[in-house]
């Protein structure tokens, strides 16, 4: 028995205990991180919720103007040349109308030839537009045209 160490008490666990209290105090450390953690996380995924939700319903506000949108242009694809003789007769004659519902057919341009017009003739064309289906139509706009225009093709 050299060094002073004196006899010890083998049921002295007081190193062990403190050993233990370590280890008590890391995994408090750990669990506490833990908790953090899940606050962390619920906030987020919280966050990402309300997100989420969000972009769904500009998604469901995005198809609702992309549908009105085709519903316009759906039938530009089709868009086609139309082409006639109409005589100055006295009477009021329709060149074009659009009877279809809306987006079927919208004229860009209306063209009309005046080449074989004479002094003597008058044209006078109206655009006119109906607000309801099958309501009357209501006068837009007029242009008259007396003896031979200065440009033989009109838009």
């Amino acid at each position: 028995m050299s060094g002073g160490e004196g006899v010890r008490n083998p049921a002295d666990l007081t190193p062990v205990l403190d050993e233990l209290d370590d280890i008590d105090a890391a995994i408090a450390e750990v669990l506490d991180a833990i908790d953090t953690l899940e606050w962390i996380l619920l906030v987020t995924l919280g966050n990402m919720a309300d997100t989420i939700d969000a972009i769904l319903v500009d998604t469901t506000a995005i198809e609702i103007a992309v549908n009105a949108i085709r519903a316009q242009t759906d039938g530009l694809p089709v868009l086609t040349e139309t082409g006639g003789t109409i005589t100055t007769d006295g009477n009021v004659q329709d060149l074009y109308i659009n009877n279809a519902p809306g987006g079927v057919f919208r004229p860009i341009c209306v063209k009309i030839d005046f080449t074989n017009h004479t002094a003597g003739e008058t044209v006078v064309i109206t655009t006119n537009y109906r607000i309801r289906a099958a309501g009357g139509l209501t006068l837009q706009d007029t242009a008259t045209y007396a003896g031979v225009p200065t440009s033989p093709l009109i838009k």
